[in-house]
């Protein structure tokens, strides 16, 4: 915990981000979560480390080689050491119930993940056949001689292989053929059950043989620093930093060498030397690396009971019997809730747009997109049938940048109009609007969203969608594309909440009144819903909040920085987290105001970065009918006994409270719900 002015409590962000990583290892250690869907949990929380070190460790040691004073390069090695063993800690119960838990409970559902020693003679020799006829022709084998530097690719799997008796040859480095094979192969033998191996083992088991015992194999990988550094540049377009700099980022400075903690330490030193590393670098690992290959987990066609059941998409009613999604959406807003409901009513109202002769313009944000996108292709028909279509394509969008640059300039071939990102300032909203000409003049309509305009992530994070024709607000999101065309003045609403514009001054606004309405008398509610809460200065307003008497409710999915149940700060305060099948990523804010209460949901977490360095868009709810049934999910998660912790003092992640006589998971019970209405 840290303190930050005046003593207020607050959360260092890295460990609060860990104390997230590991509600997710609480799911794969969870025996009720079924067995494959936990190994997707390992896979999740190995993705996520690799990037928290590539972004967030990378940016504390960037500081470290910048920091002039003694004083604050010392904190700053202290920091970073207490989130080197936080992580440590992490990755060892992640050992422990990869083994312990996962690989029993495999055996025990006839799947069984060998390695080179538990394998039968009929297995060990079609493996050997295997790895001789095609595996060992393509191994990059690189000899690791005295004093030479070996350069490491960012996140490859490598060994540092150990061999000789003075006539076999020395050290030398493999980089795993990962391109070429997978990483795991079915073994095609007539043993009952369903038989895996990595191709790490397959490797281990043929050089063993080739060097008849005598070889040694220790599993490393390095994380690189992912900052583009812009700013670094030579004065050019962001588009143009970014594809410069993209290519600098398999080459960025180490942040993580994680290294088989069985490797022996003249091994090590070896290492280290060979690859001009810092004592810093190294850290720990198992002996297996980059289990977020686990995503491509083989398993038998019929799985049973090993995967969650299936929850297909549902339809959304007056949307089925709509002759067409723009008619409905002049008469009544709308709301989708994905991935509950389908994704593909968003592809129909760009198609329909694109072939409308009455649309004179579609203008949409970007930020993240499937790689075969409907939503471009929709966009490039629009385009090529003479619509002004306008995008701001965010090519900022970390690690998605050269996806979107590609995509960018397949629009610009059809036709369309696309920005692409300003200096300093990240366009993180999800907004599209679309321009009729009817006989009364234009007419317009919008789409907000609270998840970006793809339809891969869209089946498994959770977000919400807003079909609008509300004329005060497809006015302001005409407000906003202008903005973005020339990113000048301030910006003043009546409807939508924008960042750097009004946002955290109508925040304020809404939290202040829950205190007037506590001191005189009356009930105060606040109930929030977000994946981030880092902003010091909305942490320290929702303070004082809780001092006044005002009940506050936090849904935060990951980073919290704020610090519930602390006497004279938070007592009034609980936060709770849910991670569950699927990416709990909607913002939602609810403020009761003595029972006519405000809604708002949209893109934006209250973390620094969107309170003032982006874009972002927040958009109210005004139909009672979608009210309710937002109110009703937010109450649902709340209720959750099964999927949700407590973000205490301690960041230990206590599950709420079972209830065995009500028992309830907030998405399954929210899909019956919408399942009951379509």
């Amino acid at each position: 915990m840290e303190y930050f002015k005046k003593g207020v409590p607050y959360f260092d962000r890295e460990m609060s981000w860990l104390s997230f990583n590991g509600r997710v290892l609480q799911e794969a250690a969870d025996d009720h979560v079924p067995l494959i869907n936990r190994l997707h949990f390992l896979a999740i929380f190995s993705s996520n480390l690799d990037e928290f070190y590539k972004v967030r460790v990378a940016a504390l040691r960037h500081l470290i080689r910048i920091s002039k004073k003694e004083s604050d390069i010392t904190k700053l090695k202290q920091r970073l050491k207490a989130i080197n063993n936080k992580a440590l800690t992490l990755q060892q119960e992640f050992g422990s119930i990869y083994r312990q838990k996962i690989i029993p409970r495999l055996r025990q559902n006839g799947i069984y993940l060998h390695d080179e020693t538990t394998l039968s003679q009929s297995q060990r020799q079609l493996l050997l056949d295997f790895f001789h006829r095609q595996l060992r022709p393509n191994l990059e084998v690189r000899r690791v001689d005295e004093g030479e530097k070996g350069f490491i690719e960012n996140e490859r799997l490598y060994f540092y292989r150990v061999a000789g008796d003075g006539e076999q040859p020395g050290d030398a480095v493999i980089r795993l053929p990962l391109e070429q094979f997978r990483r795991f192969q079915k073994i095609e033998t007539a043993e009952p059950g369903f038989h895996v191996i990595m191709l790490d083992d397959v490797i281990r088991l043929g050089l063993e043989q080739e060097y008849q015992g005598k070889v040694s194999c220790y599993a490393f990988k390095l994380n690189r620093d992912a900052e583009l550094y812009l700013h670094e540049e030579w004065p050019q377009s962001v588009r143009e930093k970014i594809r410069k700099s993209l290519k600098k980022r398999d080459t960025g400075i180490p942040t993580r060498f994680l290294y088989d903690k069985a490797t022996p330490r003249p091994v090590l030193e070896k290492m280290q030397s060979a690859f001009s590393l810092d004592v810093e670098d190294m850290i720990e690992g198992g002996r297996y690396h980059n289990f977020h290959d686990f995503w491509k987990f083989p398993y038998p066609q019929q799985p049973g009971n090993l995967t969650y059941p299936d929850m297909p998409a549902l339809a959304y009613p007056p949307f089925e019997k709509a002759v067409g999604l723009a008619k409905g959406v002049c008469q009544a807003d709308h709301l989708l809730h994905f991935p509950y409901q389908r994704y593909e009513y968003i592809i129909l109202f760009l198609q329909e747009a694109a072939a409308d002769p009455a649309v004179r313009s579609i203008k949409m944000t970007l930020y993240r997109a499937a790689g075969r996108s409907a939503v471009f292709e929709a966009l490039m028909q629009a385009a090529r049938n003479g619509k002004e279509v306008l995008v701001f394509n965010e090519v900022q969008a970390r690690f998605d940048e050269e996806n979107n640059l590609s995509l960018g300039e397949q629009l610009e071939e059809a036709g369309a109009k696309v920005l692409y990102s300003h200096e300093g300032l990240k366009v993180h909203s999800k907004l599209c609007l679309i321009t009729r000409q009817t006989e009364n003049g234009l007419e317009r309509q919008a789409l907000l969203s609270t998840g970006n305009f793809n339809e891969k992530t869209a089946n498994v994070y959770s977000d919400l969608a807003l079909f609008t024709g509300h004329p005060g607000i497809t006015q302001e999101v005409k407000q906003v594309f202008d903005y973005l065309e020339h990113p000048e003045g301030t910006l003043t609403f009546n409807h939508l909440l924008m960042a750097k514009h009004n946002m955290r001054q109508r925040f304020y606004e809404f939290i202040d009144r829950e205190i007037a309405h506590v001191e005189a008398g009356r009930k105060g509610l606040i109930f929030c819903k977000m994946n981030g809460l880092q902003d010091k200065g909305m942490i320290r307003k929702l303070y004082e909040a809780s001092r006044a008497g005002v009940e506050v409710r936090l849904l935060v999915r990951s980073i919290c920085c704020l610090v519930p149940g602390k006497e004279g700060f938070s007592g009034n305060i609980t936060v709770k987290s849910i991670v569950g099948h699927f990416l709990e990523h909607a913002r939602v804010f609810m403020f009761h105001n003595d029972g006519n209460p405000a809604m708002y949901a949209g893109s934006a977490d209250w973390m620094a970065r969107n309170l003032k360095r982006r874009v972002e868009v927040v958009f109210p709810i005004y139909d009672s009918d979608i009210f309710n049934q937002i109110e009703t999910m937010m109450n649902l998660q709340w209720q959750d006994n099964i999927k949700a912790r407590l973000i205490d003092e301690s960041q230990s992640n206590p599950r709420v409270p079972p209830n065995p006589a009500q028992p309830i998971n907030s998405q399954e019970a929210f899909y019956q719900y919408l399942k009951k209405s379509s």
